[in-house]
């Protein structure tokens, strides 16, 4: 009995540890990536809650811990939305959190079930149902409450479904924001993001396969713990990354405010570069002809003072040589150079690094990424690899 109660609690307690954990992240920090993270294993906790009970059959808990489970299971993907949306675009909009409205629904019409329901009638659809899957001794309200649950797995693989693409979109846009503003988009990419919200895919699809062979076929220690063990390291690693401090949209927004004046290592051009100042939006029409000199300027600016060699070189930085705006150089590095702004900076860098490493032959291949302007091999021989020749 020890050994099934400790792997039915198991998912519980890990989330609700980092519960905990976040909670008091987000009172120290006031981060609201904390907070939406620590809301995502509160429902969590809830969810396994659920199961918890579930597993260890207390039939009388069962009518309130499956409501709650029932509600818990149809928010906990859209929450997660939510928190990826809060890391790319800094707050979700009214679209995310409307993806709530069908856990409270179906929240309120299995509780209202559960009271309408007699006790004779709530001990067969418990024992039936969700210890059985069968629904052929159901009638009446029993009956119902069969196709209200039912109809919820359908709204968990909507929900599933919806989440996850529209959290693929929004991790998607964020890095093409962070290649257009970064030469180095070293740990800016929300990588670990992105894979746990695949592990959470795949979570899902197992979570669905268990409901169609049934929760009580895994009533056994053997069985239990082996989903028990797996949902409980997802949710560990989730909750442990977003612990750690991690590159969000604040950040880049925060780094993106123009600096009050050029970086001191980099001096001035000795022959100032004069590029137009707009005091306002230009005209539609100017800003072809402003783009192409730009591009223009950005092309002799990097040959003359070899400006992609500056470690973690930003787009400000290239937009205050040029006595510019980053939107006007993003739009000519893309339309003129046909890239982005991280791709066009390591397209230089390579090209230089392959004639170093021409002329130099004894040069080390660590010494020929440094002086290429890289601080990380992994992200030299990465980029190196990119392009070959």
């Amino acid at each position: 009995m020890f050994n099934l109660t400790f792997f039915a609690s198991l998912p519980m307690m890990v989330c609700a540890m980092w519960t905990v954990v976040l909670a008091l992240d987000y009172l120290r920090l006031r981060s609201a990536v904390h907070l939406r993270l620590c809301v995502f294993l509160l429902a969590a906790t809830l969810l396994y809650g659920g199961h918890y009970v579930f597993f260890l059959h207390d039939v009388s808990l069962i009518p309130l811990t499956d409501t709650v489970y029932v509600c818990c299971n149809l928010i906990v993907y859209p929450l997660y939305l939510i928190y990826i949306v809060q890391l790319t675009d800094g707050h979700a909009d009214r679209r995310q959190w409307l993806l709530l409205l069908p856990a409270a629904v179906m929240g309120v019409v299995i509780g209202v079930l559960y009271v309408l329901m007699d006790k004779a009638q709530t001990q067969l659809f418990i024992h039936h149902y969700l210890y059985e899957s069968s629904v052929a001794e159901l009638s009446g309200l029993a009956l119902w409450q069969a196709y209200a649950h039912g109809f919820g797995k359908v709204l968990f693989l909507l929900s599933v479904a919806v989440s996850c693409w529209l959290g693929y979109r929004h991790l998607h846009r964020f890095v093409l924001r962070i290649l257009a503003f970064y030469a180095d988009p070293e740990g800016r990419t929300l990588k670990p993001v992105r894979i746990t919200l695949t592990l959470l895919l795949f979570t899902s699809l197992v979570s669905v396969v268990f409901g169609i062979i049934g929760r009580h076929l895994f009533d056994e220690v053997p069985w239990l713990s082996v989903p028990s063990l797996v949902f409980s390291s997802l949710l560990f690693a989730i909750a442990y990354m977003g612990h750690l401090p991690i590159f969000s949209c604040a950040d880049l927004e925060r780094d993106m405010q123009p600096a009050a004046e050029p970086p001191a290592e980099l001096p001035l051009p000795e022959v100032p570069v004069e590029v137009p100042r707009p005091a306002e939006e230009p005209e539609p029409d100017a800003v072809p002809s402003k783009i192409v000199l730009v591009a223009e300027e950005i092309r002799v600016l990097m040959e003359r003072d070899q400006l992609f060699l500056k470690n973690d070189l930003r787009l400000n930085d290239l937009a205050q040589q040029l006595g510019t705006n980053g939107k006007y150089v993003s739009m000519a590095v893309n339309t003129h150079f046909g890239c982005s702004f991280s791709e066009y900076i390591n397209n230089l860098r390579i090209a230089y690094a392959r004639q170093l490493m021409k002329d130099n032959p004894k040069m080390t291949i660590v010494e020929v990424a440094h002086k290429s302007g890289y601080t990380s091999m992994a992200s030299f021989y990465r980029n190196l690899k990119s392009r070959v020749e």
